[in-house]
């Protein structure tokens, strides 16, 4: 009887033993999930250079997570190509960009010197490293013109548009979920994350504020 007893003791603490040896396996790999998830979580924003007004230099808010490169895409119907940032994050407007944004901007009767804002729809496809390891995301951000609007100097002509600056305006991520996958593989790739649907109609999806509309 008391060796029965004996080994029933045994075998609990042995069960205890076990079970405190899983909940602390549980607890690690929980760790080690939260960490690879906060990983791969990033915020990329926009510093102005001062005197600068076409130039800003993106980063990222954690000093844990550093920018190795960057990708632009824009609405097809305002810019067919793509422009590159590398891992110093200077980004530059060039000529055709200007070009285009100041085509599709057409201001008349302006009786006196007025700013305004407007914001283009893009993708930002970033690519980051953090805790040792690699990391690809995208976004969708708006690449907001703050400008200042001249009258013309005839009444037939436009008014003249200058930039006085701008920065990329954070408005959603792209959903790691299959159920996003998935979804967009059978009906298309949903309207609020369309940067070529918010370009043509003019609307932007976002807990802030939109920038505006070209």
């Amino acid at each position: 009887m008391l060796e029965t007893l004996k080994n029933k003791v045994v075998e609990i603490v042995a069960l205890l033993v076990s079970l405190l040896a899983l909940q602390t396996s549980c607890s690690n790999q929980e760790y080690v999930e939260a960490s690879y998830h906060n990983a791969q979580k990033v915020v990329v924003i926009s510093e102005t250079i001062p005197h600068m007004s076409q130039l800003v230099k993106l980063r990222t808010v954690s000093g844990e997570k550093h920018l190795l490169s960057a990708e632009i895409v824009y609405p097809e119907e305002f810019l067919a190509s793509k422009d590159y940032v590398s891992g110093d994050g200077l980004f530059e407007l060039d000529h055709e960009l200007v070009t285009k944004l100041k085509a599709g901007l057409k201001f008349k009767n302006v009786q006196k010197v007025k700013k305004q804002s407007v914001g283009i729809p893009i993708k930002l496809h970033v690519r980051y490293a953090a805790q040792g390891d690699v990391y690809d995301n995208s976004f969708i951000y708006a690449l907001v013109f703050h400008l200042v609007i001249e009258p013309a100097e005839t009444k037939t002509e436009l008014a003249n548009i200058k930039i006085d600056s701008f920065e990329f305006e954070r408005l959603s991520s792209f959903p790691d979920s299959f159920l996003f996958m998935a979804w967009t593989m059978m009906f298309g790739l949903d309207e609020t994350y369309d940067i070529n649907h918010m370009f043509k109609e003019g609307i932007t999806w976002s807990s802030l504020t939109s920038p505006g509309r070209l």
